[in-house]
């Protein structure tokens, strides 16, 4: 199983998480999700979401083992960049 598969994942939430707490503007935010969906989707499918990555499994696309890799990617994704953010804002 490919690694990178997984690291996109990670990269593709950390990106659209930290741009939507960082700047709350739904046109950049909706800017940085299409652009990550289509860079990240040749490499993962560009799930980005936890229940995306579910209906996935549900729909066949992708195996059960899969999706316990998928998952926890996404959400230390997001997890990463809510400290980012924070680590960021507190020294501001």
């Amino acid at each position: 199983m490919d690694v990178g598969i997984f690291l996109a994942e990670f990269l593709g939430t950390f990106i659209v998480v930290l741009s939507i707490l960082a700047t709350r503007n739904i046109l950049f935010i909706s800017a940085v999700f299409l652009t990550t969906i289509t860079i990240i989707s040749k490499i993962s499918g560009g799930h980005i979401n936890p229940v995306v990555s579910l209906a996935m499994f549900m729909n066949g696309t992708i195996t059960s083992k899969q999706l316990m890799l998928f998952i926890p990617a996404q959400i230390t994704g997001a997890v990463a960049a809510y400290y980012a953010y924070k680590a960021y804002y507190k020294n501001k």
